[in-house]
């Protein structure tokens, strides 16, 4: 059964309609959050965090922590528009590193690894990694994202979040309920 935090998540994240999933059955959720079959880890991060939460302000807690993580990256490679190498930019900005990952974040390999194996527990970073690898282009090519456009994946991610984080502050009072 899903908290009121994931039910505001469900209302209020801003692509719902495009994930494999019925809002409307939380168990059906759940399992594929658990399987990681919904096909996007922010919302896969903040279903799972947002289950932990014991109340407003540790659901206000874990938004703000990756509204931090995902500006930080953002402005990094904001800051560092002659680079392609966004995962790199990931793991050297990444203000959460080293927290949950049994790997070395330096080690590309090792970090793309646990990632595609979902072996480490920060969804979040995950999320990015994801969004920040490069293409194929169909015919065996590696196709780098263009630069405003990993900018924009990180601003994207901290919009869904933030979205989530104002449903939140309107519909959740932080007295309790007597």
């Amino acid at each position: 059964m899903a908290n009121i935090f994931q039910n505001l998540l469900l209302e209020s994240y801003p692509i719902i309609e495009d994930l494999p999933i019925d809002p409307d059955d939380v168990d059906e959720v759940d399992e594929l959050v658990e399987a990681g079959e919904v096909g996007d880890t922010l919302f896969e991060f903040m279903w799972k965090e947002l289950a932990r939460a014991d109340g407003k302000e540790d659901a206000m807690a874990v938004l703000a922590k990756a509204m931090a993580d995902l500006n930080e990256v953002g402005e990094a490679l904001a800051r560092q528009p002659d680079r392609n190498d966004y995962r790199t930019v990931l793991r050297e900005h990444y203000v959460s590193k080293g927290a949950g990952f049994d790997f070395d974040l330096q080690d590309p390999e090792a970090v793309e690894s646990a990632v595609e194996a979902n072996q480490q527990q920060d969804m979040l970073f995950s999320f990015m990694w994801r969004e920040l690898s490069p293409l194929g282009d169909g015919k065996g090519n590696v196709v780098h994202l263009d630069h405003d456009e990993a900018v924009r994946l990180m601003e994207r991610g901290a919009e869904e979040v933030e979205s989530v984080r104002a449903s939140i502050v309107l519909n959740v009072s932080s007295r309790p309920r007597v």
